[in-house]
């Protein structure tokens, strides 16, 4: 397919340079005149002239940007003139002349240059360290290997199929699989190459990164740290010696210099400090919590349970009855503890719960739906399965009484599919920011030799490759749009270029016959809308929302405009007001809480006799904005409690 084998050219130009910096619109045009129609079919045929001589242009546009940024970065910069540059250039096309692309290059030193500035770095210091950035760039790709050059190109020959399908290097294989398997070590993280620093791909569930709540995907990672001492920049160096800069010795501190994803100016950084583990396998499974609150009207305390499903893993070599690990059965039997304590409402936490295993997803939709349809899926050549739970053994839910639902938009793939499931049948009130992920396909791993049919030269790994899309029971797609909430909150993770749409040549979406035309209608029209009204008034006084809603709408208005100010006193003030707001969120944390007490029930937990009880909570995040979150999901819960007088389950 010559269009196909276009696109991949052109996804290898977006892999190799997405700042549109290096390569020229002559480059582009040239390569895409002699290899267009035939470097898909090379690729795959072990082939790989088109590559290497892509490679050597590669390295020529990047060796005379370095030569000339290093002359350019010596010079005088002025910062008080009001000059202006593009926040992204991932959506602008290539430089047409050389003179085009020195100006990106002065606007990308200068956005640096400033930005060391803003961070308190002597000019000198600063200057040293871009010098040596540049270096370490130029030597980088100069000493790069042959799997080094074909991996780029394989990712772009995946990404062509759709914005999921992707290539997996042998490490990475190995990472996807130990998350599934919950064996993952150290601070907890994944993490991609970024021409900025080492980008936030994944957190792991239960890990030191998650449980220290500051660190979020997308964040990037531009300097690290051992405690005590000086920061490096990350910058240009390999990424494999990046990533060796996060090892280290069990309980050691690392300490990483951030650049929030949603932070709306680039010279914001973040210091956090994590402490390194060994993540046993217990890491990553479910968890929950019992939440004891006050109802002040009454005087009396109501027992709240919440059930945290970080992710579905799970066995996957074993039939689900058979598995050693299984999400689904540690649900159930947290499930049962939370029952027997007395519990009169659950909260299902699914924030930042990129999915996993379908079968496991399915069977957690069972335990609170019973046994019915959960999800639906459709194949390219246009069968659909519909999904039921196995492992139940009536058609009874494990737990049937008062269900709220957290999302926010880093839910993915199958927890998608669960909301969905249980707001489709009236379930459960789903609560969180304005919509999920919205990704609605289904991938699977093959071996790289498998799809390509060629072995010798080729680098070890695994293609991921999308064979199918998914379907709520009410016969609408999750693709692209999601699950909104019944319930929406403020969340500063709801901006311009995340979830989905954000990708290239994302899959559209669409819809097939539904096996629910309307919710079940367990929760009332009249009662949802009236607690829909509580919490926004609650929201509307509260001081954390208020700073968290003023944040994402700051994001937003610069992704909108795409403009960075290098004008020092402009940012200056930017910063200072970003730290007003943090530092009223911050101060806010005590306020939202409402005398509550906690006990932490783990699965290790589940058999002891008695819980114990704190006026803290020992699973809390340290995030302000989740703990503004969860404060405002128990008072629905309470709300959706008290609503139905619902028996204790």
């Amino acid at each position: 397919d010559f269009q196909f084998s276009q696109r991949a050219l052109f996804r290898y130009f977006d892999v190799l340079d997405p700042d549109r910096l290096y390569f020229l619109q002559t480059d582009v045009d040239d390569f895409q005149s002699r290899f267009g129609t035939t470097f898909a079919a090379g690729l795959k045929e072990g082939r790989f002239e088109a590559v290497d001589i892509i490679h050597e242009r590669y390295v020529a546009r990047l060796r005379a940007f370095c030569e000339r940024a290093t002359e350019l970065v010596g010079g005088e910069w002025d910062f008080s003139a009001p000059w202006t540059t593009a926040l992204s250039r991932e959506r602008s096309g290539w430089p047409g002349e050389e003179w085009e692309a020195e100006d990106n290059w002065k606007a990308l030193l200068g956005a640096e240059l400033l930005q060391f500035k803003l961070d308190g770095t002597g000019a000198e210091r600063a200057l040293a360290q871009v010098r040596k950035r540049l270096e370490n760039m130029l030597k980088t790709v100069q000493g790069s290997e042959l799997r080094d050059r074909i991996s780029p190109a394989l990712l772009a020959l995946a990404r062509a199929g759709d914005a999921h399908s992707d290539y997996l290097t042998q490490e990475e294989l190995e990472d996807t699989e130990s998350e599934i398997h919950l064996t993952r070590i150290g601070i907890g993280v994944t993490l991609d190459g970024d021409p900025s620093g080492l980008r936030v791909a994944g957190l792991m569930p239960g890990g030191p990164a998650q449980k220290d709540g500051r660190l979020r995907v997308n964040d990037k990672i531009v300097a690290v740290a051992e405690e005590g001492g000086p920061f490096r920049e990350v910058d240009g160096i390999p990424f494999a010696q990046a990533i060796a800069l996060l090892r280290g010795k069990r309980g050691t501190l690392v300490r990483l210099k951030v650049l929030p994803a949603r932070a709306p100016d680039p010279a914001q950084r973040l210091i956090v400090g994590i402490r390194r583990d060994e993540m046993r396998s217990v890491e990553g499974e479910a968890y929950a919590k019992i939440v004891e609150c006050p109802v002040t009207e009454t005087g009396e305390r109501l027992r709240l349970g919440w059930l945290v499903v970080p992710a579905f893993y799970g066995d996957d070599s074993a039939e689900i009855a058979q598995r050693s690990s299984s999400v689904s059965r540690d649900v159930a039997v947290l499930l049962r503890r939370l029952k027997s304590e007395k519990i009169a409402g659950v909260v299902l936490d699914f924030r930042g719960n990129l999915g996993g295993l379908l079968d496991e997803a399915i069977e957690i939709g069972g335990l609170f739906c019973g046994n019915v349809p959960i999800a639906q899926v459709r194949t390219p050549d246009e069968d659909v399965e519909v999904l039921h739970p196995t492992r139940l053994r009536g058609a009874v839910a494990a737990y049937t009484g008062p269900l709220v639902v957290v999302t926010d938009h880093g839910s993915a793939s199958a927890s998608e599919l669960v909301a969905a499931a249980l707001q489709d049948y009236g379930r459960a009130i789903v609560v969180g920011g304005e919509q999920t992920f919205g990704k609605g396909s289904v991938q699977t791993t093959l071996p790289l030799a498998e799809y390509l049919g060629t072995k010798g030269r080729l680098p070890v790994g695994g293609l991921a490759l999308t064979i199918g899309k998914f379907y709520r029971v009410n016969g609408q797609s999750t693709q692209l749009v999601g699950v909104r909430p019944d319930i929406v909150l403020p969340s500063t993770l709801d901006v311009p270029n995340e979830g989905e749409s954000a990708l290239t040549d994302p899959l559209p979406h669409d819809s097939i016959s539904p096996l629910v035309r309307q919710a079940g209608g367990r929760i009332p029209m009249r009662v949802l809308s009236e607690i829909g009204e509580r919490s926004a008034r609650r929201v509307a006084e509260s001081v954390a929302f208020t700073s968290v809603s003023a944040d994402r709408d700051a994001v937003r208005k610069e992704r909108r405009e795409n403009r960075l100010s290098l004008n020092e006193s402009e940012r200056r003030e930017t910063l200072e007001a970003l730290h007003r707001s943090f530092s009223e969120r911050e101060a806010s944390v005590d306020a939202v809480r409402f005398g509550a007490l906690f006990a932490r029930v783990l699965l290790e937990d589940v058999k002891l006799k008695r819980l114990k009880f704190f006026e803290t909570d020992p699973l809390a995040s340290r995030d302000p904005e989740s703990v503004a979150t969860e404060s405002e999901v128990l008072r629905i819960l309470v709300d959706l409690v008290r609503a139905g007088d619902a028996p204790v389950q």
